[in-house]
Formats: C-alpha cells, sequence, structure tokens
C-alpha cells in the first residue's frame, strides 16, 4: 500500500516539473519577467537568434549582429555592436512609462572584445517629453569581461511621453572592437 501512495504521489510530481521545462518554439530564452518593461532581454527566440523588439540604427552586419559569446545565467546569444567613429552600432526599444515622477532600473551584462587599443560599449535612458527626446542618464563601460552594468535613474513623465533605451558601440575615433550586450532589463521600482 505505501508503493502504490508514493506512486500517486511522485508521479504528479514528475508531471509537474516535465511541464514546467517544456519549451514552446516561440518561446524567448530568458523571456523577461513581470517586471520588465523590455522585450526579447536575451536577443533570442526558441533558440534562434533574434532582434525582434529592437529597432537598429543600421542593417548592415558588420555594425549590427548577433553573437554566441554569452554571460553566465545568458542565452545562446548575445547582441554585439561595433565600435566606430562616426556611426556606432547601436540598438533601442521604446516603451509608455506610468505617467507621474517613478524610479527605474536598468540593468544588462555587457562586455567588449577590442580589435585597437580602446575600445567601450554605451548603455543609455532617454525620456521623450512634449515631443522632444533628451538623454536623461547614461553609463559607459570598457570591461572585457561580462560585466552586470546599471542604471537606477528617477524621471517624471506625462501621457503621452515615451522611454528609450539605447544600447551601443563606442564612436570615438580611436575606438576598435565591438560591445556585447546580453540580459537587458527594465523596471519600474515603485
Amino acid at each position: 500500500m505505501k508503493t502504490k501512495n508514493g506512486l500517486l504521489v511522485i508521479l504528479p510530481v514528475l508531471w509537474l516539473v516535465g511541464a514546467g521545462c517544456w519549451k514552446s518554439e516561440n518561446q524567448i530564452v530568458n523571456s523577461p519577467s513581470a517586471t520588465n518593461l523590455l522585450t526579447n532581454a536575451s536577443f533570442e527566440i526558441g533558440q534562434v537568434a533574434s532582434l525582434e523588439g529592437w529597432n537598429v540604427n543600421n542593417t548592415d552586419t558588420s555594425f549590427i549582429n548577433l553573437s554566441t559569446d554569452t554571460p553566465k545565467g545568458g542565452g545562446l546569444f548575445s547582441a554585439r555592436l561595433r565600435n566606430e567613429w562616426d556611426f556606432a552600432g547601436a540598438l533601442w526599444q521604446t516603451t509608455l512609462p506610468s505617467s507621474g515622477t517613478h524610479r527605474y532600473l536598468l540593468n544588462a551584462s555587457g562586455k567588449v572584445v577590442p580589435s585597437g587599443p580602446i575600445a567601450s560599449g554605451w548603455m543609455k535612458i532617454e525620456i521623450k517629453h512634449a515631443g522632444v527626446w533628451s538623454i536623461s542618464k547614461s553609463v559607459q563601460f570598457s570591461d572585457t569581461i561580462w560585466t552586470s552594468i546599471s542604471i537606477l535613474d528617477t524621471l517624471t513623465a506625462d501621457s503621452g511621453d515615451s522611454i528609450a533605451v539605447k544600447l551601443s558601440g563606442d564612436f570615438h575615433q580611436w575606438s576598435f572592437g565591438h560591445a556585447l550586450f546580453d540580459l537587458v532589463k527594465l523596471e519600474r521600482l515603485d
């Protein structure tokens, strides 16, 4: 009798574990949590490289492409953006903020792959208020190993305003190489 009762407990538990591990082909790996205001945080859908949800400033794959170099806990792909003096590779995504004054946290994993003496990447929060875009906060990094990069910002928004998260390679004349990004998350803290 104990064996029968044990099987009645074990079988449903195994089914629940198996159901929790199943993935559909359209699932975003490392999908954003309910608090992430961005989509496609890990640049892949169904284990296929994807920029879905992100806008690009250049369709030339030498400026913007996807890499299999990823941080621990990342998926299979990261965004790879070229450092270029006059036109660095860049991605951005916009979202509608809540009206009023709120705190936001932007976090991502980033690293650079230099091909010269200097390489860096940029991560920015911009706000569109009354039809005009302005940079609220930005951070530049030059780490050659995967590093957590964060921006804590307080924004005041009205109805009709937008927030943009921008990721880019460096645009300095002596900067060569690429900036890599993964696990990008924007969340409202209050």
